[in-house]
């Protein structure tokens, strides 16, 4: 699951083994693996945003007393560990994360009731090198942020970890949120060996390439965990279209929402 398919994992796992698992032998292992999952709940998301999804009908499904945990800041830590005791303990799960996670952070922001985008003027402060002392102040609201956003997701993962023998959790240094499951961190050393531990079947050995994966487009590129090329551009006279269909290709990069003026609705 990547970034906002990472967090329902739990409740999914759960319906998938009490489904296949129920009984007998010859049971199939689940594997769990939630790359830059939005995962903390602020308590002014919990109480003015979480009603609207009607979660609690799917909670019955899988025994999770929602009513207890539904104001509770750890309500995702609690059903993450609800769901880890009922594991079977040959499934094992993974949480990928990037230390600072500016996709994350930004909808922390707004799941807590502010919005970064007020912080950077748009989004566009963070990226200024003018120093006036609202910069300076909003600068310093942001490191205090993304400060608190890292100790407590974190401390959350900590916890299962320790609690749980079959949950574990690869951390990549610096800025960066999923573009689709698991592509950022395959270009990080260290972490196909780690996927295949939890992702391997019984005892099947375990295929690992000789190195990290490489752009197609510029083999040189050796990213490793220490940070990422700033650049890996496909090549678009690569890109498969279909009959005589105009070839959409983006003019720039993707921007993520702390670097755009859009304001989210």
């Amino acid at each position: 699951g990547c970034s906002a398919g990472g967090p329902p994992l739990p409740v999914v796992y759960d319906l998938i083994n009490s489904h296949y698992n129920s009984g007998g032998r010859g049971q199939p292992s689940v594997s769990v693996i939630a790359d830059s999952p939005v995962f903390l709940t602020p308590s002014y998301f919990l109480q003015n945003s979480l009603p609207n999804w009607n979660v609690g009908t799917i909670m019955k499904m899988i025994g999770f007393d929602f009513d207890m945990y539904k104001n509770e800041e750890s309500f995702p830590l609690d059903l993450l560990e609800y769901s880890l005791e009922r594991s079977n303990k040959n499934d094992k799960w993974g949480f990928v994360t990037h230390n600072n996670d500016q996709i994350s952070l930004w909808y922390y922001s707004l799941m807590g009731g502010s919005s970064l985008g007020d912080l950077f003027d748009g989004g566009r402060q963070l990226l200024s090198p003018k120093q006036d002392d609202l910069g300076t102040l909003n600068r310093k609201l942001a490191e205090e942020m993304q400060s608190q956003w890292w100790t407590e997701l974190n401390s959350s993962m900590t916890l299962a970890a320790n609690d749980h023998s079959n949950f574990d959790i690869f951390v990549m240094e610096g800025n960066g949120h999923c573009g689709f499951g698991l592509n950022t961190p395959l270009k990080y050393t260290g972490f196909e060996e780690w996927a295949s531990t939890i992702v391997k079947e019984h005892d099947a050995p375990i295929m690992v390439a000789d190195g990290p994966l490489e752009s197609p487009s510029n083999s040189s590129l050796s990213p490793t965990a220490a940070g990422l090329p700033s650049a890996m551009i496909p090549n678009t006279n690569t890109i498969v279209k279909e009959n005589d269909a105009p070839v959409m290709v983006a003019d720039g990069p993707f921007e993520s929402p702390l670097n755009s003026s859009l304001s989210p609705t």
